[in-house]
């Protein structure tokens, strides 16, 4: 199949477009980056260095679960061209495929949920930690001895 070539120049221009940014010489000012080890100094997506972790597991046990369903889905297919007499095997082993494909789902879903809360807790504690702190700067008293640094 040929494409036009005016549906080609159009395509070309319309996914070679770029943005160029104007700046003005008198805000070229950088603010400074903030390179403390701190949960401020974390990059979008990413999980603090010193806070708990995702695991692995769970993400195994999503895939296990989305292969056993598929597998169970294309088994019961097969019950539209089999003999009669083989469809009942064919459909239990089908449903037993699903059944364990939501059983790994569930187990996906309760490890993702404990992380989850693992998490929430640790920025909640995070979320305390800065307040307190703040408090303590509005106040205008010093930090503890062991927080100098």
């Amino acid at each position: 199949m040929r494409i036009p070539e005016t549906w080609k120049r159009t395509f070309k221009s319309l996914s070679s477009y770029s943005y160029t940014r104007q700046s003005d010489p008198e805000s070229e000012e950088v603010p400074p980056a903030n390179t403390g080890d701190g949960l401020h100094s974390t990059p979008a997506g990413q999980y603090p260095r010193e806070g708990p972790q995702p695991g692995k597991l769970g993400l195994i046990f999503y895939y296990f679960c989305v292969c056993l369903c598929i597998i169970g889905i294309l088994t019961m297919a097969k019950c539209t061209y089999i003999e009669e007499s083989s469809r009942p095997d064919v459909l239990l082993l089908g449903l037993s495929l699903v059944a364990a494909g939501l059983f790994c789902l569930n187990i996906a879903n309760y490890i993702y949920n404990q992380e989850h809360r693992a998490l929430v807790g640790y920025l909640k504690g995070k979320v305390e930690e800065y307040r307190q702190e703040h408090r303590r700067n509005i106040q205008g008293i010093p930090p503890p001895e062991g927080e100098l640094a």
